[in-house]
């Protein structure tokens, strides 16, 4: 039974943050998804044109992280991945996500930027 794969939540709530953790890294990303959020790597520092999450705190730029890699979208409860034609490709779970497809994600699903490697996971957020 434990080969059958344990497929995580897929609803996304509003009260929800998605959390961006990196392999090797202890810092972790903790996300607030309205709409969408481009994921990528910031470079030159008047640059206009960067992403909404900078994923330099894990080194993106020798990870192959494209300076607008991947989009996260959040509709009807449910959010979705899809490539921005980077260079070096997104990976769901080992799967390549294409520029013209969006790939549902599900809580501890594991993303390839490159060669940066993040679990994602939903986060109820706490009541003050």
């Amino acid at each position: 039974m434990d080969s059958i794969p344990k497929w995580g939540e897929v609803r996304f709530r509003e009260q929800n943050e998605l959390v961006l953790k990196a392999k090797g890294y202890i810092d972790t990303l903790v996300l607030r998804v309205n709409h969408s959020l481009i994921l990528g790597r910031k470079g030159e520092a008047d640059e206009t044109d960067g992403p909404d999450v900078d994923l330099n705190v894990f080194d993106a730029y020798s990870r192959g992280v494209s300076k607008q890699h991947a989009i996260i979208e959040f509709t009807d409860r449910v959010l979705t991945i899809r490539d921005l034609s980077s260079r070096n490709g997104t990976f769901l779970n080992m799967q390549s996500v294409s520029p013209n497809s969006h790939r549902v994600l599900r809580d501890n699903d594991i993303i390839h930027l490159g060669n940066l490697e993040l679990l994602v996971q939903f986060q109820s957020v706490a009541k003050a």
